[in-house]
């Protein structure tokens, strides 16, 4: 029996991750290559990364090895998941690295909005994350930046006196 195309459930499958990261300093230089990559079977290669990263504990790596599958069934990063994180921060001692995870991590936190059907009163409000609307106008108009910031408070201010909730 054939289904219909339309009774098909569609969603989003994060896979194959690959952390890259190079390094430069006064005293070091480290070229471009991957700290994490996760296509593979195993929870990440290169094995060398992993064992700085992780530790050579068998049952954290099986431990990690479930969390990779469960995230995956969730569409969810398993490099940012917060099982893997906190394995870093508590294993992880090379400063480097810790802050490579450290600044993607705050990054994607403040920076990236997924667009999704919660938000699309967003969008026809005009209302979207001042970093999402601003980057095609960065290069071309000073202080765009800070307009738009401006703009954005103006509205949510407006937004929390309608509403009648404090700040």
């Amino acid at each position: 029996m054939q289904e219909d195309a339309s009774k098909l459930e569609s969603r989003t499958e994060v896979f194959d991750e690959v952390l890259s990261y190079a390094f430069s300093s006064q005293t070091e230089k480290v070229r471009k290559g991957p700290l994490i990559d996760t296509g593979t079977d195993e929870v990440f290669i290169p094995r060398s990364k992993f064992a700085e990263l992780v530790g050579l504990d068998k049952s954290k790596t099986t431990d990690l090895l479930v969390i990779k599958k469960v995230v995956q069934t969730m569409s969810c990063s398993f490099i940012f998941s917060r099982e893997m994180i906190n394995t870093l921060w508590k294993n992880c001692h090379d400063k480097k690295y810790m802050a490579v995870t450290e600044g993607l991590m705050m990054f994607g936190n403040r920076e990236l909005f997924v667009i999704n059907t919660k938000n699309s009163g967003l969008i026809s409000m005009n209302a979207l994350p001042p970093a999402f609307k601003c980057l095609k106008e960065w290069d071309n108009e000073k202080g765009y930046l800070t307009d738009n910031c401006l703009t954005a408070q103006d509205k949510y201010k407006g937004y929390l006196d309608y509403f009648r909730i404090a700040y």
